[in-house]
């Protein structure tokens, strides 16, 4: 099924993913809200947001120094906000800090063609699955899925297409959506980003010379299935499934996934 974007000023990458039937029964409404950085909206909009998806928590995915980088903003509605981020260094091409320099030189020089910028982008999405550190944060996030009592939870980070990804497809695969499900939504971010990725492809092949970099900005606007596919192919390879994987590193005992099936699913 087809989950549409929703509608919300300069917040360009934002749905609802509690909108699936699964074998296991329906998502509850207005439970998960996938998001890119939310402050570059207004207080008006946040709040008229909150109030329609019933938004209680945010969870928000990016580093500190993405953070510090970004604008203040009012939390609306009183709603929890957690700063879990799950990646224990930058990565160009994930996170986006102006800082970034030495990083995108020193990944230029490794590369030799196109290609590979498409490999650095699955080694990141693999280094968010396998790092001890990201572990021990997925958990931290499911254990707060698993105290809900009311209202949906928005999470984001800053293009809403990576570290963002990665948490929908354990949400998702938890509560019994389809592989191919799954799929489209993270592939749905480059449709939400469309306008915005052809701009910055254009002013790229426009004004950047830089053969090298021009192949890795590019690769790293789009949510390309292969990238998630990849990292799909890269737990089921090392623990059979993705639920066998959140049960050894994420701690989703078995009693566990049961219980958050029953707080999210009718």
């Amino acid at each position: 099924m087809e989950v549409k974007r929703i509608n919300a000023k300069k917040i360009r990458n934002i749905r609802d993913i509690s909108q699936y039937y699964t074998p296991l029964g329906k998502i509850k409404e207005n439970s998960f809200i996938r998001s890119s950085r939310i402050e570059l909206t207004n207080d008006k909009v946040r709040n008229e947001l909150f109030n329609k998806y019933n938004i209680k928590t945010i969870i928000d995915l990016r580093n500190q120094i993405e953070i510090e980088e970004g604008k203040k903003y009012n939390i609306p509605n009183n709603a929890k906000y957690y700063h879990i981020p799950v990646l224990v260094k930058s990565y160009f091409g994930i996170s986006h800090e102006k800082k970034m320099s030495k990083v995108m030189a020193k990944e230029c020089k490794k590369m030799t063609k196109k290609d590979d910028a498409k490999e650095y982008m699955v080694n990141m999405y693999k280094s968010i699955i396998f790092e001890k550190f990201s572990q021990e944060q997925f958990k931290k996030i499911f254990d707060l899925f698993l105290e809900n009592q009311d209202g949906a939870f928005l999470f984001h980070c800053q293009g809403g297409k990576d570290r963002t990804g990665i948490l929908s497809l354990f949400i998702l695969t938890l509560l019994g959506v389809s592989k191919e499900d799954i799929l489209d939504d993270y592939s749905m971010s480059d449709i939400c980003n469309k306008n915005h990725n052809r701009l910055l492809t254009f002013l790229m092949h426009a004004f950047l010379y830089h053969r090298k970099l021009k192949w890795l900005l590019i690769e790293m606007l789009h949510a390309k299935r292969e990238y998630m596919v990849a990292t799909i192919e890269a737990i089921e390879e090392k623990y059979g499934t993705i639920t066998n994987y959140l049960e050894t590193e994420i701690g989703l005992t078995k009693e566990k996934q049961e219980l958050f099936r029953q707080i999210y699913l009718y």
